[in-house]
């Protein structure tokens, strides 16, 4: 999500409680941090207790709710001049052209395509142009050996390219009246900020009407590129590149079991492994390492740059996007200031007490206090919660 999402202001109960996750995730240092609140506000009605769920779908309910409650609760829009740029590269505004209109989560993840149909036999085409948050990346029907492999690039190609429209799939052509072969392919005509790839690891049987886990090999590319098009023409005008920076790995043999962990970098570019509560540092490579059972459900990509044609050479070069600054805990709402604040001092009285009592703890052990008897010797050891008594024959 943008910085500007923290410096929205919305009477949405669960914006704000995002924004305090986020904000703590940024500026507090928690040894821990319990969602608890936000889970429970976003928690999709359809998904039945006790039963496990799709990380993506989940999502995708969380994309659409934000968008929903910021249009139907209202928002005051941030003052962009709080927001500053890192060093002076292509403006953003000018790879992807906002409205006052988008919601922040659509600036965030919202691009838009065109799907172009044409019939073979008439060579009339139609269209239909759509915004969307997510492409679901398939694998070419075939068949496929354990030693095939596949990367992201080649796969978001293939979702590009164009498809037969035929046998029992054939294209409903108003021009000649009747079903006809054709052609289908896709054209991104708007790039988004972050690109949601989910690659559907799985196939659809429709006779037993079953879905089953595929662990095709996936190489999951750095770097990949998407060729934009003009929304009217639908002619390519120029290439964008985006980096990796997180993986959904999904462990389990079906789709109706497993578990799912995160592998992310942060603005460091420092790798992490987040397993439930546990999260411990990782390598970039750790996304290439996968192994069965483990596979990425879906990837998230951050626009990294566009391609530029050099003025005197010719030659394409990579001209990198200006990127926005994270908010300075000063930069923050007064509102959502003072909760990060009151925040780190709870954070740091905890400490403080933790600290004490440690040392208190030492101190209490240290007191050993030896009493001779009849019995023997006993050695008495305080402890800060309990008396234990041993005793030494």
């Amino acid at each position: 999500m943008t910085p500007d999402f923290l410096l929205l202001h919305s009477s949405s109960q669960m914006i704000v409680e995002l924004q305090h996750l986020i904000a703590l995730l940024h500026h507090a240092k928690c040894p821990k941090l319990k969602p608890t609140s936000v889970l429970i506000g976003t928690h999709p009605p359809e998904f039945m207790p006790g039963v496990q769920q799709d990380s993506s779908e989940y999502l995708g309910h969380l994309l659409n709710m934000l968008h929903e409650h910021e249009a139907i609760m209202g928002w005051e829009w941030p003052n962009v001049s709080t927001i500053t740029l890192s060093d002076p590269m292509i403006p953003l505004d000018l790879v992807i052209p906002y409205s006052d209109e988008m919601s922040i989560t659509n600036k965030s993840f919202a691009g838009k395509l065109s799907t172009l149909y044409k019939c073979l036999k008439c060579r009339h085409e139609s269209r239909n142009s759509n915004s969307f948050r997510e492409l679901q990346l398939s694998f070419p029907q075939g068949k496929i050996t354990r030693r095939t492999k596949f990367t992201v690039q080649a796969l978001l190609d293939l979702y590009c390219a164009s498809e037969p429209l035929d046998g029992d799939n054939q294209y409903a052509c108003i021009c000649c009246a009747k079903l006809c072969n054709g052609e289908r392919s896709m054209k991104i005509t708007g790039a988004p900020r972050n690109i949601i790839l989910t690659i559907k690891q799985f196939n659809y049987d429709r006779q037993t009407h079953e879905r089953t886990k595929v662990l095709y090999k996936v190489i999951h590319d750095d770097m990949i590129t998407l060729n934009l098009c003009d929304g009217a023409s639908l002619q390519q005008t120029y290439t964008v590149h985006y980096s990796l920076y997180a993986a959904i790995v999904h462990n389990g043999y079906t789709l109706d079991s497993g578990h799912y962990f995160d592998l992310a970098k942060d603005e460091m570019n420092n790798w992490f492994k987040f397993n439930d509560s546990k999260v411990v540092r990782s390598k970039p490579e750790d996304i290439k390492k996968l192994r069965s059972p483990n596979t990425a459900h879906f990837l998230l990509y951050q626009l990294s740059g566009r391609v530029c044609m050099a003025p005197q050479e010719g030659v394409p070069i990579i001209m990198p996007v200006s990127a926005v600054a994270p908010l300075e805990l000063e930069e923050l709402p007064p509102e959502l200031r003072d909760f990060v604040k009151r925040n780190i001092e709870k954070l740091d009285r905890t400490r403080d007490n933790r600290t004490t009592t440690e040392g208190l703890y030492m101190q209490f052990l240290r007191s050993i206090i030896y009493l001779l008897s009849a019995d023997g010797l006993y050695i008495y050891i305080v402890y800060t919660r309990c008396l234990d008594v041993h005793r030494i024959n």
